[in-house]
């Protein structure tokens, strides 16, 4: 039960953030925007990585780092900024289906 209402409360933190970019888009670059979600994550979850002993990152391959730094790159810096730029174009109701309908 606990697991269903994390989902729901991590569904309505996603709607509204993206509620809250598309009054901001006027204002400020996607790129911006990005940026400050990034930086507010990172002070959001950051701590959560003092939960893992440090040879547990140490214990990662190289590869494992290439790609989550990678995914990281593409996924939040080039696929967010994208998203947000595509809520300013077309606006949240249409912009948060088209970016969710992947298999």
């Amino acid at each position: 039960m606990h697991g269903q209402i994390y989902a729901l409360i991590c569904a309505l933190a996603w709607a509204v953030s993206t509620l809250i970019l598309r009054t901001q888009t006027h204002h400020l670059r996607p790129l911006t925007l990005n940026g400050a979600r990034i930086v507010l994550a990172a002070i959001a979850f950051g701590p959560m990585l003092l939960f893992f002993a440090p040879q547990a990152y140490l214990a990662l391959p190289v590869e494992a780092w290439i790609l989550i730094a990678s995914g990281l790159i593409v996924g939040q810096l080039f696929g967010d900024t994208m998203f947000i730029r595509g809520i300013a174009l077309l606006g949240a109701a249409r912009a948060m289906p088209l970016t969710n309908a992947f298999p």
